[in-house]
């Protein structure tokens, strides 16, 4: 349009037809100002996707913290979830021990055992110092001392306390 106004002449040639110079111009003028709307329109349209993008953007990154935050209370979840059954299980077998009669009966059984057999160890460490003359005191200091070294090695081995009666011995 622009290049057939530069044409001198009252009638002007646009699209193999024929315009009127200032109907041309008056239409060419419209068309410009309607270009310039629409490119200000294009620009605050960038504008705006730019910061719809910068947002999405945030978004994201936030959504990936989460996921990681998310994941990671998940795995102290079942980190917590797993102590907690062990804590369970383990309760559940000191209740187990402590209220089962016949371990009870078992265990009074081998304490009984023990002091019958401290019994027979004592008379012949007695009766073998008797025969060849020593003193019953320092038998009974020796036996002491072995009865010691034999609930250190239980300690130590085991990991479990002697107790108050085997100490007695």
């Amino acid at each position: 349009m622009h290049a057939a106004l530069k044409v001198e002449g009252l009638q002007v040639n646009y699209e193999s037809r024929r315009w009127a110079r200032e109907e041309l111009k008056t239409e060419f003028e419209t068309s410009v100002d309607a270009y310039r709307r629409e490119e200000q329109q294009l620009r605050a349209q960038e504008t705006a996707l730019a910061a719809k993008r910068q947002t999405l953007e945030v978004a994201r990154t936030n959504l990936a913290e989460m996921r990681l935050t998310r994941e990671q209370l998940k795995a102290d979840l079942e980190t917590l979830r797993a102590e907690l059954a062990l804590e369970q299980q383990a309760a559940a077998q000191e209740r187990k021990l402590a209220s089962d009669p016949k371990a009870a009966e078992a265990r009074e059984k081998l304490e009984s055992i023990r002091k019958r057999i401290s019994v027979m160890k004592e008379e012949r460490t007695l009766r073998r110092e008797l025969k060849t003359g020593g003193s019953a005191v320092r038998a009974h200091e020796e036996q002491k001392k072995q009865q010691e070294e034999r609930d250190a090695f239980i300690n130590q081995r085991w990991g479990g306390a002697v107790d108050a009666t085997s100490a007695k011995r």
